[in-house]
């Protein structure tokens, strides 16, 4: 049996106990999408769009001073949007000259490589770590919370800043703190 199948199960049992749980939609979501069978994706979408469903937006949030900065994926409204996404866009291609490949893997939407680059280069905890990077001192460690776990991706890429900019960087997500510092995590990679 694999790992579809496995997933199928586990899904359908725990929609016994918790019908109205989004968090079990999306992840059988993403299971269908790692293995590409974007068919099924639709319907459990449109199946959790019937429900009145939605999964919860990523969002994190850096302490800047005596501030928190929030971003949202994608973000549009934050005030510093251009200025992050600009800044960002520089770190990935300094990133890739030292190595760096984007994991695609964890954009799991149907879309073409170019748009999954995009699409990973502007999840919230790297516009956070961004502005971190862009507005605090070079000394002070840079700390964001993140609502969901962070992905594969980020969490290569916040190795690299480290690295990179010689940068403590601390982000608290949904099941963890990663302390990254010198091209290493606190959790050895295991999440």
């Amino acid at each position: 049996m694999g790992t579809v199948n496995w997933g199928e199960i586990a899904a359908n049992n725990l929609f016994q106990i918790e019908p109205e749980h989004p968090g079990y939609y999306v992840l059988l979501s993403n299971i269908y999408a790692a293995s590409r069978r974007w068919q099924e994706v639709g319907k459990l979408r449109e199946n959790m769009k019937t429900r009145g469903l939605s999964k919860p937006a990523a969002f994190s949030v850096i302490e800047f001073g005596q501030e928190a900065i929030g971003f949202h994926t994608a973000d549009q409204l934050n005030p510093y949007r251009g200025e992050v996404y600009r800044h960002m866009e520089r770190l990935v291609v300094e990133m890739k000259m030292r190595g760096y490949l984007p994991d695609r893997s964890c954009v799991l939407h149907d879309v073409e490589d170019e748009d999954k680059d995009h699409i990973l280069n502007y999840h919230s905890e790297k516009l956070a770590v961004a502005f971190g990077i862009m507005r605090t001192d070079p000394e002070s460690v840079i700390t964001v919370s993140k609502n969901l776990r962070i992905c594969n991706d980020c969490h290569s890429t916040f190795k690299f800043l480290s690295d990179i900019y010689q940068r403590r960087i601390v982000v608290r997500d949904a099941n963890r703190f990663h302390h990254f510092q010198a091209g290493s995590c606190s959790c050895k990679d295991y999440w």
